[in-house]
């Protein structure tokens, strides 16, 4: 991993073999600075709510390699996420992650692309097509695209 990405690999190695029955239980977390001692915790769960949140960001941090950006900022898993080492157990991580913060009701300022979420949740509508999801992805292929179908 970068060295910029220090943090996430901290908590990577640290929680990447936790159980299912830590993850639901308190985590306690503490940051240590650059003299080696614990801070100390602004408010009760801010400490908590702070990892998560710096976890995230450096997570879809599209410098990162995971995810990728649209022209609309939004993100989804980069396709070449795999040249990132343990890319897989990064992914697996990443949403042990999500799903601690909407366990402990932490909002993060992600924000996933339409096509991404809709394959998430493989919501199936009859009147969808994945050609409108590339609207998302590639306006200028789109717009092509639908101007060739429409001609």
């Amino acid at each position: 991993m970068n060295c910029s990405f220090f943090f996430l690999k901290d908590a990577f190695q640290s929680l990447q073999n936790a159980s299912s029955t830590i993850w639901k239980n308190t985590i306690r977390i503490s940051f240590i600075n650059q003299q080696g001692l614990a801070e100390a915790g602004i408010d009760q769960n801010g400490i908590f709510k702070e990892f998560i949140q710096e976890v995230t960001r450096q997570a879809f941090d599209p410098s990162f390699n995971l995810f990728k950006v649209t022209e609309n900022r939004t993100l989804y898993p980069s396709p070449i996420s795999d040249r990132t080492e343990n890319y897989l157990y990064l992914f697996n991580f990443i949403g042990k992650i999500l799903g601690k913060a909407v366990y402990e009701q932490i909002v993060l300022d992600i924000e996933l692309a339409p096509f991404f979420l809709r394959h998430l949740i493989s919501r199936k509508n009859l009147n969808y097509s994945c050609f409108d999801d590339l609207m998302f992805l590639d306006r200028d292929l789109y717009n092509n695209l639908n101007f060739i179908k429409v001609n």
